[in-house]
Protein backbone atom coordinates (compact mmCIF):
# COMPACT_ATOMS: atom_id res chain seq x y z
CA UNK A 1 0.00 0.00 0.00
CA UNK A 2 1.22 3.48 -0.87
CA UNK A 3 1.71 5.93 2.04
CA UNK A 4 -0.67 8.89 2.28
CA UNK A 5 0.42 12.26 0.97
CA UNK A 6 1.25 14.77 3.73
CA UNK A 7 -0.73 18.01 4.25
CA UNK A 8 0.26 20.58 1.65
CA UNK A 9 0.91 17.97 -1.05
CA UNK A 10 -0.54 18.40 -4.53
CA UNK A 11 -2.49 15.28 -5.60
CA UNK A 12 -4.77 14.24 -8.45
CA UNK A 13 -8.18 12.67 -7.92
CA UNK A 14 -10.56 11.40 -10.58
CA UNK A 15 -14.35 11.76 -10.59
CA UNK A 16 -15.85 8.35 -11.45
CA UNK A 17 -19.49 9.47 -11.45
CA UNK A 18 -21.55 12.52 -10.51
CA UNK A 19 -20.81 16.20 -10.88
CA UNK A 20 -17.28 17.59 -10.96
CA UNK A 21 -16.69 19.81 -7.88
CA UNK A 22 -15.83 23.46 -8.51
CA UNK A 23 -12.57 25.24 -7.69
CA UNK A 24 -12.31 25.87 -3.93
CA UNK A 25 -14.59 22.98 -2.91
CA UNK A 26 -13.38 20.87 -0.01
CA UNK A 27 -13.62 17.09 -0.35
CA UNK A 28 -13.90 15.01 2.84
CA UNK A 29 -13.48 11.21 2.85
CA UNK A 30 -15.22 8.85 5.32
CA UNK A 31 -11.89 8.54 7.18
CA UNK A 32 -11.74 12.33 7.66
CA UNK A 33 -9.03 13.01 5.07
CA UNK A 34 -9.52 16.47 3.53
CA UNK A 35 -8.67 17.86 0.09
CA UNK A 36 -9.30 21.25 -1.54
CA UNK A 37 -9.90 21.43 -5.29
CA UNK A 38 -7.32 23.82 -6.79
CA UNK A 39 -7.76 23.00 -10.48
CA UNK A 40 -8.61 20.33 -12.93
CA UNK A 41 -9.34 19.27 -16.45
CA UNK A 42 -12.32 17.15 -17.38
CA UNK A 43 -12.91 14.60 -14.64
CA UNK A 44 -9.40 14.83 -13.19
CA UNK A 45 -9.12 17.13 -10.18
CA UNK A 46 -5.94 18.72 -8.91
CA UNK A 47 -6.22 18.95 -5.13
CA UNK A 48 -4.28 20.18 -2.14
CA UNK A 49 -4.16 17.84 0.87
CA UNK A 50 -5.44 19.76 3.91
CA UNK A 51 -4.41 19.30 7.53
CA UNK A 52 -7.10 17.91 9.83
CA UNK A 53 -7.27 21.19 11.75
CA UNK A 54 -7.26 23.55 8.72
CA UNK A 55 -10.19 26.00 8.65
CA UNK A 56 -13.01 25.30 6.18
CA UNK A 57 -12.88 27.92 3.40
CA UNK A 58 -15.54 26.85 0.91
CA UNK A 59 -18.32 24.39 0.20
CA UNK A 60 -17.79 20.86 1.54
CA UNK A 61 -18.58 17.66 -0.40
CA UNK A 62 -18.41 14.12 0.99
CA UNK A 63 -15.98 12.14 -1.21
CA UNK A 64 -16.11 8.36 -1.62
CA UNK A 65 -13.34 6.31 -3.19
CA UNK A 66 -14.04 3.87 -6.03
CA UNK A 67 -11.97 0.70 -6.33
CA UNK A 68 -9.23 0.85 -8.96
CA UNK A 69 -8.98 -1.64 -11.83
CA UNK A 70 -12.40 -3.05 -11.08
CA UNK A 71 -14.52 -3.88 -14.09
CA UNK A 72 -17.69 -1.85 -14.11
CA UNK A 73 -21.05 -3.36 -14.89
CA UNK A 74 -22.82 -1.69 -17.83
Amino acid sequence: MRPSAPPGADVKLRVAFGDVPEFGTELVTPSGRRYQVIGGRGKTLRCLVLAANAPVQGPVVQWTWTARNKKREP
